[in-house]
């Protein structure tokens, strides 16, 4: 029974290592989900300038400045 005592003490000692680590790089701002919300929240903070191409008069169905909707297509050579 002496063998479960290393065994238990090895295990709660790599969790408190692995706990602190994580702690660290949580303070640190190393967080990985945390980084992706605070760069999607500055995106949204400056928008992007909106540009005129010249396809014809605004509202008409004709405009090439939108973007092309329609999916992809491949064809089998």
């Amino acid at each position: 029974m002496s063998s479960w005592r290393p065994l238990i003490a090895g295990t709660v000692g790599l969790f408190l290592v692995i706990l602190a680590f994580l702690a660290g790089q949580l303070k640190g701002g190393g967080d990985p989900a945390l980084g992706q919300s605070r760069a999607a929240a500055t995106q949204q903070a400056t928008p992007a300038p909106q540009q005129d191409f010249g396809g014809g008069p605004r509202g008409s169905e004709s405009d090439s400045s939108l973007p092309d909707v329609s999916p992809p297509t491949t064809h089998q050579s």
